[in-house]
């Protein structure tokens, strides 16, 4: 039914910004499960972002098993 399980981004992209991509994804899917990631995490954006049911945020660096988890319980939830 959706063209994608799930996107998986950094904020900041090298050819612009991950909440940018989130927007084009999320105008084809809008319950797309999003894990968003980053070190910086100051962006109003991101925050805007991550009041949507279906976005995680993994501050970097984070591991195998916090990816996984954070798929799991955005899952759960789409």
């Amino acid at each position: 039914a959706r063209p994608w399980d799930a996107l998986i981004a950094d904020v900041l992209l090298p050819d612009g910004h991950g909440t940018d991509l989130l927007t084009e994804a999320r105008a084809l899917a809008p319950n797309l499960l999003v894990v968003l990631t980053s070190g910086f995490v100051g962006d109003a954006s991101v925050q805007a972002e991550l009041a949507h049911p279906a976005t995680r945020f993994l501050p970097k660096p984070f591991t195998t098993h916090q990816l996984l988890r954070a798929l799991q319980e955005g899952f759960a939830l789409v």
